[in-house]
This record gives C-alpha cells, sequence and structure tokens, in this order.
C-alpha cells in the first residue's frame, strides 16, 4: 500500500494544526474573560491599532469577541475545546465521537437561552453570559409565553437533556459499546447510497442469537443488511457511522464487517425430583418426548435411576464474560492492515464470537491467492499480540477464509451445560458423547457408536483427562447398566480411580484379574484379549440369528423373536488413558489386539476411546491411525506432532485449558471440551454405586498369564550375554542370528540359542526364514522397562 505513509503524516499534520487553532482560542477566550470590560471599547469601534490586553493580540481577541460577546456567552468556551478533542482524537488514530459533538451543541444553547433569561429578568447585565445568539433567542421566546413559560421550558429542557446524557453514560457502561453514536436506518445512508469512498466509515450489523433461534452463516448475515432485518426472534439491528480526518484520501472502502454474538442467557436446567424413582416417560429430566425417543431406541429398565443434573455443578458460576466490541473492531481492523501491507485487499468480513476463541471469516478480493493469506499466519499473530492464531484456508463448505483469534478470557464450559442441552437432551443417538462447545456456543454432541472409535493425543495438562472423564459422565447420564459396561485401563493408576466403586454397576468383570480398573500393565494384554474373545463370540451369536449388527440382535431379543437363551447385549466401552505407557512395555503384543478390535469390534457393540499425551510414530502407529477415523487433539508441542494425531498442523497452535480439535473425515472443528470437576464425579459415583447391585457381565477368561516361578526358572537359564545381546538388537533395530556372531564374537549355535530368547522374552519375533526377525521393542527404555 503506496498510500499509507501518506495518510498517517497527512492525519499527524491536520491534528497538530487543529490543536494549536484550538489552543491559540482557548487562551484568547481565557484572557478576554479577564480584559474585557478594559477591551471592549475597542473592540466595538476603535482601530485594529489600539493596544489591547488580551496577550493573543487583535485576532485572538476579535474571534474570543465574536465567539462570547456576538455568539453564545461565556459558554462559547467548548468550541475551542471541541478543537482540541478533535486533535487529540485524530493525532491517537481515533474515531470523533458523534454523540459527545450533540452533547457539546445541546448544552451550548441551553446555557446560553439561560443567561439570556437571567439578563431579561435583570439579574445580569452584561452580553457576556449570554451572547448575542442567547438574547435574540430568548426576546422571541419571550414574545411568545413570556419568562415564567420561558423558564419552564428551560427547567424542562435542562431536566431532560440531563436525563438523557446519565441514560446513556450508563447504557454504555452496562452494555461496553465501542461506538458511541447511533443512526437509525431509515434517516441513515445506505451501503448502497455511499459513493465516496471513505477510509474509516464502517457499516455494520450486530447479531445476537438466541438458542431457539436458527443461526445464520455469514453469507445470510451480511445479506440481512440489505433487507433491515433479521428474521429471528431475539434479533437486533443497528448501524453505526464513525468519522475520521483522513476519510477523503482512502482510495478503496472499508470492507463490510458483521459480528454474530452468543447466546446471553443460557438455558436453565429443568428441575428434576431428587432422588428419582424410574426412568418412566413421566419423570426424571428428560422431557416426555425425549423419554419417548429413549425408550423406544434404548429400552430402559425401570428399576435402575440415571442420576439426576443437581449432582453437577451449576453453569451459573461461569457464564460468558461481557464480550468488548471494542476488541473485535480492533482485531478486524489490525488483521485487515496485516493483509493490506501485503496487497490483500479484503471484501468482507464476519466475526463470530464463541466461548474461546473469535472466528473472523473474510472475503479476499477476486485474484487473491489463499496460500498468500495462509503464509501470514505468524504475522497476525505478531500484530493481534495473540497466542493460537489459526489460519483455515478455505472454510470448509464456504468461499471465506477462516482466521481464528483465542479471547483474552476463555470461559469454562461445565457438563452439565452441554447435558441440558437440546442436542444432548433430543440426541437419539445410541452412545452420545458430549464433547464441548463450537464456535457458535452450541453443545456439540456425536455418537461413539457411529465413530466408531476415538483417539486421543494431547501434551500433558492440556485438558484430556477432563475430556474422558466428560464422555465417561455423559454416558452415564444416559444408559443403564443393562445397556453399556466399561472397561477402564490406567497406567497411570490414578485418572479412573474415582470410578472404583462402579465395579458393581457398569465396570465389566474379567476371569483370573485382580481389579476392575486395570492399573497394573501387565494385566493390560490380557484384558485385550479378553475382549478380543468377547468380540469373536458376540460374532457366533449374530451368526445364530442371522443379524449384523448389535442393535438388530437386541431388537429381535426384546420383541421375543430369538431362540431361547439369547438375550440383550450391553454396549461395551474401552477406555485406554494412557496408550504410550502400554507401547513402551509391551509393544506389538498390545497394538495387535487394539488394531483387531479397532477394525471388527464395531459391529458387536465394542467401542473404543483411546488416549494419549505423547503422539508419536512409535505410539500412534500407522496401523492404529488407520483404524481410529475420529481423532481429537488437544494442544502438542510440536507441528509434528499436530500432523500425527491429524493429519494436517493447527494443534501447535491451541491454547490449551480443554481448546482442541475434533477431525472425523474432513470436518475439522475446533470446540472447548466440557469441565466436570472431581467433587462432580464423586457425587454421580456415590448415587450410583447407592442403589442396588446390578447383576455382573463376565467377560471371557483371557489366556493364562506366566507364572512367576516359571519367570524365574527362565531367568536363570538366561545366557550370560543376554542382556548385552538385547541391547545390541534394539539399538539397531535389527533381529538376526549374524549379527550377534559378528558383534558379540560368538559362534552359530550360541547366538541361535540367544535369539531364541530374545524371541521369548518379547524383544524379537518369530523368524521369517532369510530375512531379519522383527524387533518388538523401540528403545532402550522400554527395553529397560521390560526387563
Amino acid at each position: 500500500m503506496e498510500g499509507t505513509p501518506s495518510v498517517s503524516i497527512r492525519r499527524i499534520v491536520l491534528s497538530m494544526g487543529v490543536g494549536i487553532v484550538g489552543l491559540y482560542i482557548l487562551i484568547a477566550v481565557l484572557a478576554y474573560y479577564v480584559s474585557y470590560r478594559v477591551d471592549l471599547p475597542a473592540l466595538e469601534g476603535a482601530p485594529m491599532t489600539t493596544p489591547l490586553n488580551n496577550p493573543t493580540g487583535w485576532i485572538g481577541a476579535s474571534i474570543a469577541h465574536q465567539l462570547i460577546y456576538h455568539g453564545f456567552g461565556w459558554i462559547g468556551i467548548l468550541f475551542p475545546i471541541g478543537l482540541l478533542y478533535a486533535a487529540f482524537q485524530w493525532g491517537n488514530g481515533r474515531k470523533i465521537r458523534l454523540r459527545y459533538i450533540g452533547w457539546g451543541l445541546g448544552i451550548v444553547y441551553l446555557f446560553s437561552t439561560f443567561g439570556g433569561w437571567l439578563a431579561h429578568v435583570g439579574w445580569v447585565e452584561d452580553l457576556i453570559w449570554c451572547g448575542s445568539v442567547g438574547a435574540a433567542f430568548t426576546a422571541w421566546l419571550n414574545l411568545y409565553i413570556g419568562p415564567v413559560g420561558l423558564f419552564i421550558v428551560w427547567t424542562s429542557l435542562a431536566v431532560l437533556f440531563t436525563w438523557r446524557v446519565l441514560t446513556q453514560l450508563l447504557t454504555s457502561t452496562s452494555k461496553g459499546e465501542a461506538e458511541p453514536s447511533h443512526f437509525s436506518p431509515q434517516s441513515s445512508p445506505t451501503p448502497e447510497n455511499h459513493t465516496e469512498p471513505r477510509e474509516e466509515l464502517s457499516w455494520y450489523e450486530v447479531i445476537r442469537v438466541s438458542p431457539s433461534s436458527n443461526r445464520k452463516n455469514p453469507e445470510e448475515a451480511s445479506d440481512s443488511k440489505e433487507n433491515k432485518h433479521v428474521n429471528t426472534s431475539s434479533s437486533s439491528f443497528t448501524m453505526e457511522e464513525s468519522f475520521s480526518p483522513s476519510a477523503t484520501v482512502q482510495k478503496q472502502e472499508a470492507p463490510a464487517f458483521s459480528v454474530i454474538f452468543p447466546a446471553e442467557n443460557l438455558p436453565e436446567a429443568p428441575q428434576a425430583p431428587l432422588p428419582r424413582t424410574s426412568m418412566s416417560v413421566e419423570e426424571g429430566w428428560f422431557s416426555k418426548k425425549e423419554a419417548t425417543i429413549l425408550d423406544v431406541d434404548l429400552g430402559y429398565t425401570p428399576s435402575f435411576r440415571l442420576p439426576p443434573l443437581e449432582l453437577l455443578g451449576g453453569s451459573d458460576e461461569n457464564t460468558l464474560p461481557p464480550i468488548n466490541q471494542a476488541d473485535i473492531e480492533t482485531h478486524k481492523d489490525q488483521i485487515v492492515r496485516t493483509l493490506q501491507h501485503y496487497g490483500i485487499q479484503v471484501t468482507r468480513i464476519t466475526a463470530t464470537v464463541g466461548p474461546t476463541v473469535t472466528l473472523f471469516e473474510i472475503v479476499p478480493a477476486p485474484g487473491v491467492r489463499i496460500s498468500k493469506i495462509k503464509s501470514l499466519e505468524d504475522d497476525i499473530a505478531l500484530n493481534l499480540a495473540a497466542l493460537g492464531i489459526r489460519i483455515i484456508a478455505p472454510m470448509p463448505g464456504k468461499g471465506t477464509i477462516g482466521i481464528e483469534v483465542p479471547h483474552a478470557q476463555p470461559r469454562v464450559v461445565p457438563l452439565k451445560e452441554l447435558l441440558v442441552a437440546p442436542e444432548f437432551r433430543q440426541s437419539r443417538a445410541l452412545l452420545p458423547l458430549a464433547l464441548g462447545k463450537t464456535i457458535t456456543d452450541e453443545a456439540f454432541v456425536r455418537d461413539l457408536a457411529q465413530m466408531p472409535h476415538l483417539l486421543i493425543a494431547g501434551a500433558t495438562g492440556q485438558g484430556k483427562s477432563v475430556a474422558l472423564n466428560c464422555m465417561l459422565l455423559s454416558l452415564l447420564y444416559r444408559l443403564s447398566p443393562e445397556q453399556v459396561r466399561f472397561v477402564l485401563i490406567d497406567p497411570k493408576k490414578v485418572e479412573m480411580s474415582l470410578y472404583q466403586n462402579l465395579e458393581s454397576h457398569y465396570l465389566a468383570a474379567i476371569p483370573g484379574l485382580p481389579e476392575r480398573i486395570i492399573t497394573d500393565v501387565e494385566y493390560a494384554l490380557p484384558a485385550l484379549q479378553s475382549l478380543v474373545l468377547e468380540m469373536e463370540m458376540r460374532y457366533e451369536l449374530l451368526k445364530e440369528l442371522q443379524v449384523r449388527t448389535i442393535s438388530e440382535y437386541n431388537r429381535r431379543c426384546r420383541e421375543r423373536e430369538a431362540p431361547e437363551g439369547h438375550k440383550p447385549l450391553p454396549y461395551i466401552v474401552l477406555i485406554i488413558d494412557e496408550l504410550a505407557d502400554l507401547m513402551m512395555t509391551k509393544g506389538k503384543e498390545v497394538e495387535t489386539p487394539i488394531c483387531r478390535l479397532a477394525q471388527l469390534a464395531r459391529a458387536v457393540g465394542i467401542h473404543l476411546i483411546v488416549a494419549t499425551q505423547r503422539p508419536s510414530v512409535n505410539v500412534i502407529t500407522g496401523l492404529i491411525k488407520a483404524n481410529f477415523p475420529v481423532r481429537i487433539s488437544f494442544r502438542v508441542a510440536s507441528r509434528i506432532d499436530s500432523r500425527v494425531i491429524l493429519d494436517m498442523d493447527g494443534a501447535e497452535r491451541l491454547i490449551g485449558r480443554g481448546d482442541m480439535l475434533f477431525a472425523m473425515g474432513t470436518e475439522v472443528l475446533r470446540l472447548q471440551s466440557g469441565y466436570v470437576s472431581t467433587r462432580d464425579i464423586e457425587r454421580v459415583v456415590e448415587f450410583i454405586s447407592a442403589q442396588p447391585v446390578t447383576e455382573p457381565y463376565i467377560l471371557p477368561e483371557p489366556p493364562r498369564i506366566e507364572s512367576e516361578d516359571k519367570a524365574e526358572e527362565t531367568l536363570e537359564e538366561r545366557d550370560p550375554l543376554f542382556y548385552e545381546a538385547a541391547l545390541l538388537v534394539v539399538r539397531n533395530q535389527y533381529g538376526s542370528t549374524s549379527l550377534l556372531q559378528r558383534k558379540l564374537g560368538i559362534g552359530f549355535n550360541r547366538a541361535g540359542r540367544l535369539m531364541d530368547q530374545l524371541e521369548r522374552a518379547g524383544i524379537v519375533g518369530p523368524g521369517r526364514g532369510s530375512k531379519p526377525r522383527e524387533v518388538l521393542i523401540q528403545d532402550e527404555s522400554a527395553l529397560q522397562a521390560l526387563l
């Protein structure tokens, strides 16, 4: 933009000139107040060579005399003050607030008339109190309504004007308005009639969307300006105009700008009786229509009571903080200025305000290359001084480019707020997961049965465990133990311990394992093998009834269309809170059953939710990624980690605290995850555990674990060079007998026995003929953990 420096210089020169004139007149007026009685004869008829007592000379004294004596009286001092205000605003690159100018003119006429009334009743005798304008206006009014009427009119106008000013100030303070000058659409020019280009002339609409109204896309929001209305029950439309001194030097119109705000008032949770007695249609916190949907689809049993919403923390403590429209306007200007600096023109901008970020959707001018805008990601982040700027170029399904700018104060989204939302209450999903809120402040709910598996990654402390808790509680609030069971694997030992008391209701039992929540890595493999056996058994049951899915199988069982011995099967959700720990210790042994379950278990109602804080290729292998099409990424350390989990950049630019990206096929959405406290989880678990014990669901017995005596015997029989051979194989990631011969200086027979011992220890795979054996341990730390 070649014209940008000249615009800045003209602004500075103009503001300095106006400020100097305003200061000169202000000094002249103040001096006139002191010396006007002495200088009045000279100003009224003496030649200009007569010396005056005003330090600003004849020019300053004459201007002050015309402004005060022949103008509006002593209140005329507001005119030089107005010039100084304009110079200050222009010099700082701000817009003149037209409301303040209107207030100043009103005060001038009001007090000039009051001075004229004082002079008319004889309380003052000098025109300095009212000026010629005030005296003439007062004499004209006095001719028709007299002194009493004049006093009543002036008093009424003074009270009305004061009330109006105070009301506007209080309204602006409470609502945080950024632009104070308002014009009705009928009296303001429309954007179509605006012909002369002006630099900071901005037209935009503010659309407030209620939860019950249909949200508009940016194109519809922009088109609503032409129709002068928005088709929602709670929407309002205002048009605001602001002027700057450099408005006539800009050679291109400012882009159209619209803001879509979230609902200010969150929906109140329906009050449910506590405790509930059953899941009948008439009771519970679901409506009759919603409960009917659930009864038809899932077949609730009346003997179990789902937890009420009162157990969760309310959303009234975490309401959305006031949205500063001035910040949104500032960010918009900075984005436009940055793009224009690189020669990119913008025709329209739409800002959608969410709980964590504001999405600016821009429509570039024809001929602008998208890759050029994408390359400016760091420049825009530098100008906005914001963490986590993300550019979506282009927006899927839209002809726009998205720029996500995080809020300075992102708000927490309580789980209760998601559960009371219509998206969850009216969902027909078999396994609904309340994942969080979108940028448009809508609850985001997806069906785990349709995913059918979920892979979650993110650095430590970014919200993975909290998100897992929200998903688990979403299922507990919708499904009884007859409909869903859980297998929880928690190598970190503390994340899932809160659900220990659910073992008599929701946790599946695995024969031979000492605990329902698996915290020992040694028991993780048998648990996965048991689930594989359960999957194969369920496929045999489906084969007998000649059905393809578990939903068809359960329907036939409920309708008594199945042979004797068949009964409905619950869904099983496997949750692994830290996959990296399992992969480090068990490697390929764990990967194989996980991949088998991910490939085949969907049809028989077994679904996986796997989380890890180490999204590296050693943990999230290509085989695992291929079987987990739906993935969630919280903030990660590097762009490489983002590509591992999402196959794209962006996760490294998230801001943490539940900020996440949800990827399902080509759909990639930025969400704010829900939040549930430890106390909330304890209350829900306590409520469930207080109910009568349900019939346990027992999985098949896994293959027996090698006894400790046999393990000790194996250790005693190992070759003295076993550990060196293991290190050699792991470091080279190459398992062959010839390698051991060359590096350890041993014969073929001893090298063969060492290789067999490495295979039994789980370090290398079985022989593959002339090819080297596959190395199952990825690094030395995993080897040390194994040995």
